[in-house]
């Protein structure tokens, strides 16, 4: 079994605002029960806070991919109450090609996404935004290995600019 976690510039970058925040939001709380003796409300911000915190380190340790002989498990993507992708899992049975893109958010903002494209002609987007360019690369190879293994047969890594295939396709 292999795990990845996140570890992306930006999704690092955002969890240290979160986490400064939410320390500004406890500092606060204590500023205001010491000196205006607001103890009900410096109570609650720092309540809020200790649950901010702890949410967010919750998040920041159960979101990962996880390869296994079978198939693949990638952690719901959540942010705070709203889920932004459901728990998925696949396996590697009749997978062929392998191919690192963008997609389109429902935003219309632009993320990393890895394509598994299947023999019966299904595809899947795995969104992998949240991990480095170097993560997508091994996460990449070993799909394609334990594939390879599991089935008996190659499976192809195409470069998303110019459809050539290739060992490691992103810079970095």
């Amino acid at each position: 079994m292999i795990a990845y976690r996140a570890k992306g510039n930006k999704y690092v970058a955002a969890v240290a605002a979160v986490l400064a925040a939410l320390l500004i939001l406890a500092v606060a709380g204590a500023i205001l029960i010491a000196v205006a003796g607001q103890i009900v409300l410096g109570a609650i911000l720092i309540v809020l806070a200790a649950v901010g915190l702890v949410w967010t380190f919750i998040e920041i340790f159960s979101y990962k991919l996880v390869l296994d002989e079978e198939g693949l498990t990638l952690s719901e993507n959540r942010v705070f109450v709203n889920i932004r992708q459901e728990k998925i899992r696949l396996k590697y049975e009749g997978l062929c090609e392998i191919k690192y893109t963008t997609v389109s958010a429902d935003s219309g903002a632009n993320a990393r996404a890895i394509a598994l494209f299947y023999s019966d002609g299904v595809f899947r987007f795995l969104n992998v935004k949240r991990f480095s360019i170097t993560q997508i690369n091994s996460i990449m190879s070993d799909i394609k290995r334990l594939t390879e293994a599991k089935i008996g047969r190659e499976v192809k890594i195409f470069d998303s600019k110019n459809g050539g295939v290739h060992g490691s396709i992103l810079p970095g």
